[in-house]
C-alpha cells in the first residue's frame, strides 16, 4: 500500500527544535543529514539551465536586522520511498525555494500530530495517515491542525492514491498570505504528485549511506516531474515604513489641544477664585496641582504622534502618563482624606491634616511606590522599539515600529491604580454628609466612573485593534482616551464649583441627599449676594480646626472659672465652720454663766433659809 500523505503546520518564526534527547537521530538518518549539510545539489548553473532562480527568502526581525527563514522537516525511516521523498523536498526547499532546513528525527508516527500542533515540525512529507489513527482528531477539533483536503492523484497512479495536506491556520490563510514564510512550500506540497511506479523507483534508491546522493541524482534526472511542483511565486516583498496619515495627525493634535485648553481654563478660574468659599473649601492649592497633572497626562498622548519611537520615547510612554495620573489621584485622595478626618473623627492635632503632612505621608509614598514598580518592570523588561510586519496591497510589506510592552506591565499598572481608586471611593463615601463647601463626594464619583469607563473601553479597543493590526486606529484611540479621561475628571471635579464662585453664591450647610447621600446644589439654600461678597469671611477646611481650638480654649477658661468658684466656695465653707465654732464657744460661755448664776441663787437661798431658821 502506498503511504502518501502530507502534513503542514505553518508558523512565522521557527525555533530550534532538537532539544535534549527528544529528537536524536540514528546513524543512518544522521549520515543523510550530514551529507545534506555538506554539499549543494542544485547549483546556480543547474538552476539557470532549468530557467529557475533561487528565491531570496529573507525576513526582517525588528530593528535587530534580518534572518533567513527556517523550515523544520521530520525525517522518518518507516517507509523507504517516503524518506527519499522527504530528502527530495528538502533539497528543493533549500536549493530552489531559499529555505534554511532543520531536520527532526522520529520513529513514533502516532505522535506526529502533536509535534505539528506544538510547532516542533513544520511539515511531514509522505507520511502514513493510517499511523495517526484517532490521535489526530483532537488537534483537528481544536484548530491547531486543520485538514485542508486531499490533493488530486496523478493520472499515472493506478491506485488513485494521493497526498494529504494539513496546515496551521487553514488552507486559505496559507495560500493567500504572501508574508507566510512557508507559502511557497505549501504550494509545493499541494502540487506534489507522483505515480506509483515513480514512487516505487524512488524507494529503491534508499541505499544506506547514499540516501542524499541518490535523492540528488533523482532530482537531476527527473526535473520534468518536480519542475511542475514549483510555483516560483515568491517575490521578496518591498518594505514600506508605516506612517501616521496627515488626517490622523491633525485629529490627534486638535483633540489634545482642545483638552489642554479646557484644562488651562479650569486652572485659570480655580486660581482666580481661589479665595471663594466654593474653591477654598476644596483646597485650592491641591486642586491647582491636580489640574496641572491631568494636563500633563493628556499632553502625553502626543507621544503617540511618533511613527518610529526610540528607546527614550518608549520610556516616556511608560512613565509620563502613569506617573501623572498616579500623582493626580494621590492628591485627590489626600484632600478627601483630610475632609474625612475633620468631619468623621476627633482632630486633636492640626499638624496631622496639614498639607505638608498629607504630601509627606500619603502623596509621596503613593507616587514613590508606583515609581518603584515601574523601575522594576523597566529593569526586568524595558519597553523597546519593535518592528512588526503587516501586509499591504500587492507584494509590499509595511513595517510598523511600536514600543513592546508586556501584558504584565499593563496588569501591574492597572492593579495599582484600581487599588488607589477603590481607596479614594471609600473616603469619598465617608464625606458624603459633610458641609456643602467641603463635600466633593458626588463630583469624585462622577470623575471615577468616567475614568473607569475610559479604562475599560480603551483596553478593549486597543486590544482588538492590535489583534487586527489596525495601527492607525490604535494611535488615534489612545490619544482620544487620554484626553477624554483627563477632561472628564476636570469637568466633574471643578465645573460646578467654578459656576458657584462666578455667581458669588454663599453656600449654606443645609444637608440633603446627593450621589453618595450628602448635600446637593438642587435643594440647598443659596443666598446670592454679589454686592456683599467682600463683607463675609471666607472659610476653608482648616477653619474647622481653628474653631475646634477656639472651643477648647473657651472650655479651658470655663474650667478655670469653675476651679476658682470651687476655691471660693471652699473658703466660704471654712469661714462658716469657724463661725460655728465661735458660736459654740459663745453658747458654752453663756451656759457657764447661767450655771454660775443658778449656783449663786441657790447659795443665796440656802443662806436665807439658814438665817430664817436661826
Amino acid at each position: 500500500m502506498l503511504w502518501l500523505s502530507i502534513l503542514l503546520s505553518i508558523i512565522p518564526y521557527a525555533q530550534s527544535v532538537c532539544e535534549g534527547n527528544s529528537c536524536v537521530c540514528d546513524s543512518v538518518q544522521q549520515a543523510a543529514i550530514d551529507a545534506f549539510s555538506a554539499s549543494t545539489c542544485l547549483e546556480i548553473t543547474d538552476l539557470d539551465a532549468l530557467s529557475l532562480k533561487r528565491t531570496n527568502r529573507i525576513k526582517r526581525v525588528g530593528e535587530r536586522g534580518t534572518a533567513e527563514v527556517i523550515l523544520n522537516l521530520e525525517l522518518q525511516e518507516s517507509d523507504p520511498s517516503g524518506s527519499m521523498l522527504t530528502l527530495v523536498s528538502a533539497i528543493l526547499a533549500r536549493d530552489v525555494m531559499g529555505y534554511i532546513l532543520n531536520f527532526v528525527c522520529s520513529t513514533i508516527p502516532e505522535e506526529a500530530p502533536e509535534r505539528i500542533a506544538e510547532g516542533r515540525v513544520n511539515a511531514l512529507v509522505s507520511y502514513p495517515v493510517e499511523a495517526f489513527g484517532e490521535k489526530i482528531q483532537p488537534f483537528i477539533s481544536d484548530g491547531s491542525v486543520t485538514l485542508a483536503g486531499f490533493i488530486g492523484a496523478s493520472h499515472n497512479n493506478p491506485q488513485g492514491q494521493s497526498f494529504g495536506f494539513y496546515s496551521s491556520g487553514g488552507r486559505d490563510v496559507m495560500s493567500n498570505d504572501i508574508l507566510n514564510p512557508f507559502h511557497d512550500f505549501g504550494l509545493y506540497l499541494r502540487k506534489l504528485s507522483i505515480s506509483q511506479e515513480q514512487y516505487t523507483d524512488l524507494g529503491s534508491l534508499n541505499v544506506r549511506g547514499n540516501e542524499y546522493e541518490n535523492a540528488c541524482m533523482w532530482i537531476k534526472g527527473e526535473n520534468a516531474t518536480w519542475n511542475t511542483w514549483l510555483s516560483q511565486s515568491f517575490i521578496t516583498p518591498k518594505e514600506l515604513t508605516w506612517e501616521l496619515s496627515e488626517s490622523s495627525v491633525i485629529l490627534m493634535s486638535g483633540f489634545t489641544a482642545v483638552g489642554l485648553f479646557i484644562g488651562a481654563v479650569a486652572f485659570g478660574f480655580v486660581f482666580l477664585y481661589r479665595e471663594h468659599k466654593a474653591i477654598k473649601g476644596i483646597s485650592a492649592d491641591i486642586s491647582l496641582a491636580i489640574i496641572a497633572l491631568l494636563m500633563i497626562f493628556e499632553g502625553s498622548s502626543l507621544l503617540w504622534l511618533e511613527d518610529e519611537p526610540d528607546e527614550i520615547t518608549c520610556a516616556l510612554r511608560l512613565y509620563l502618563p502613569t506617573m501623572s495620573i498616579t500623582a493626580a489621584l494621590a492628591l485627590l485622595g489626600a484632600k478627601t482624606y483630610r475632609i474625612s478626618k475633620i468631619f468623621n473623627s476627633m482632630v486633636t492635632d492640626y499638624e496631622f491634616i496639614s498639607t505638608g503632612y498629607l504630601i509627606k505621608w500619603i502623596v509621596f509614598p503613593t507616587i514613590f511606590t508606583m515609581l518603584v514598580l515601574l523601575s522594576i518592570i523597566y529593569g526586568v523588561r524595558a519597553p523597546e522599539p519593535e518592528t512588526e510586519s503587516t501586509s499591504s496591497s500587492g507584494n509590499d510589506v509595511t513595517l510598523y515600529t511600536n514600543c513592546d510592552f508586556s501584558i504584565i506591565t499593563f496588569a501591574v499598572i492597572m492593579a495599582y491604580l484600581t487599588i488607589g481608586t477603590l481607596t479614594l471611593t471609600y473616603f469619598a463615601f465617608k464625606i458624603r454628609n459633610s458641609p456643602i463647601e467641603f463635600n466633593e463626594a458626588g463630583n469624585i464619583a462622577r470623575a471615577l466612573y468616567c475614568a473607569l469607563f475610559a479604562a475599560i473601553i480603551g483596553s478593549l479597543g486597543v486590544g482588538v485593534a492590535n489583534w487586527q493590526q489596525q495601527y492607525e486606529f490604535i494611535h488615534v484611540f489612545i490619544s482620544v482616551m487620554f484626553v477624554f479621561t483627563a477632561v472628564s475628571i476636570i469637568l466633574s471635579l471643578f465645573t460646578e464649583r467654578i459656576i458657584w464662585a462666578m455667581r458669588g453664591e454663599d453656600l449654606k450647610s443645609d444637608r440633603t441627599r446627593t450621589f453618595f447621600g450628602g448635600p446637593t446644589a438642587s435643594t440647598r439654600d443659596l443666598n446670592v449676594s454679589k454686592a456683599n461678597l467682600d463683607d463675609y469671611k471666607l472659610t476653608r477646611a482648616d477653619t474647622r480646626v481653628a474653631e475646634s481650638k477656639e472651643k477648647d480654649l473657651q472650655n479651658a477658661k470655663i474650667l478655670k472659672k469653675c476651679k476658682d468658684l470651687n476655691l471660693e466656695l471652699q473658703r466660704t465653707k471654712e469661714m462658716l465652720v469657724l463661725q460655728k465654732i465661735e458660736n459654740c464657744k459663745l453658747e458654752e460661755t453663756i451656759v457657764k454663766l447661767m450655771e454660775k448664776k443658778v449656783e449663786e441663787k441657790a447659795v443665796e437661798r440656802f443662806g436665807q433659809g439658814t438665817r430664817d431658821a436661826a
